[in-house]
């Protein structure tokens, strides 16, 4: 085990080294989340009393308890070789039985989702910050998704940085310091997909799909039904809403159906997620929350 200067450990140890004695240690680097944190981690773990130690002041029992003193980076070298990185932002939602991750950029409070589990990279630190209306299978996969995150992150991150999982509408300081003009009641003023569901449903509304396809026809169950006997029949035989020059296009015609409905609703889901996005912008310009540029 080795110490860094910008985290707090808590060395605990068992029956067949407890001459060594339990230590909660802290870097000069260490936030005050993290000692905390630390702190709870050592009233859970370690049984009986733990020394509280500061880096610079280690006693040599202490190095012998994590495997021996090595050399280690210090606060200030990491402040002195240390780019200043800003924070970024990652949507992961899970479709088809896979996990998909999209980085957002230029990100606000508006771009978490309630539905799903966002992703925030704040370089010495990792935020999971989980919507409230997200699905329990997105919820039980927050905890590998950092670990999968930092492998796979081509700058060869450290997989030890510290992970902290935040709950929607309840951000701590350090996660909200992160967003600009962060509004604490913004979801309170915006309705979640479900929610909006929910009240559709109650209303029983009838949904009317427009008729015209992309190429500008019209849809097959809109046509009138002729038999293909008739349809072969002499040109001035015909009812006078065929096209005797097109009947080619009436056979084409006959062809499958649209698509499902189904696939209609899926549409209708995306865009409500983006309408409801859209709502929560206009709330916040309006009450002053996001400037506006006039």
């Amino acid at each position: 085990m080795a110490a860094r200067s910008r985290s707090a450990l808590v060395a605990a140890s068992d029956r067949r080294f407890q001459r060594f004695g339990n230590f909660l240690w802290s870097g000069k680097g260490s936030t005050g989340d993290e000692r905390e944190m630390a702190k709870k981690i050592a009233s859970t773990v370690v049984r009986g009393d733990y020394e509280v130690l500061y880096e610079g002041q280690e006693k040599s029992n202490f190095w012998e308890a994590i495997g021996g003193k090595e050399e280690y980076t210090t606060n200030k070298e990491q402040t002195e070789h240390r780019d200043v990185i800003p924070p970024r932002l990652f949507h992961s939602s899970y479709t088809t039985d896979a996990f998909r991750v999209e980085e957002i950029v230029n990100f606000s409070q508006s771009d978490l989702v309630q539905e799903d589990i966002m992703l925030l990279d704040a370089r010495h630190v990792i935020y999971i910050w989980s919507g409230k209306a997200s699905s329990k299978i997105e919820r039980d996969a927050t905890t590998f998704i950092p670990i999968q995150y930092l492998r796979t992150d081509p700058a060869e991150r450290d997989e030890d940085i510290p992970v902290f999982f935040v709950k929607q509408g309840f951000e701590p300081n350090t996660f909200t310091g992160f967003f600009k003009n962060w509004n604490s009641t913004l979801w309170n003023e915006c309705k979640s997909y479900d929610e909006l569901r929910r009240e559709l449903e109650g209303k029983n509304p009838v949904l009317e799909l427009n008729t015209v396809l992309v190429d500008g026809e019209r849809r097959f169950d809109d046509f009138v039904k002729y038999p293909v006997e008739m349809l072969r029949e002499e040109a001035d035989t015909l009812p006078d809403d065929i096209d005797k020059t097109r009947r080619e296009g009436t056979y084409r015609r006959l062809g499958p159906s649209p698509p499902s409905l189904a696939v209609a609703l899926d549409g209708i889901k995306i865009l409500i997620k983006k309408l409801r996005t859209l709502e929560c912008l206009l709330n916040q310009l309006e009450s002053g929350v996001i400037p506006s540029e006039n």
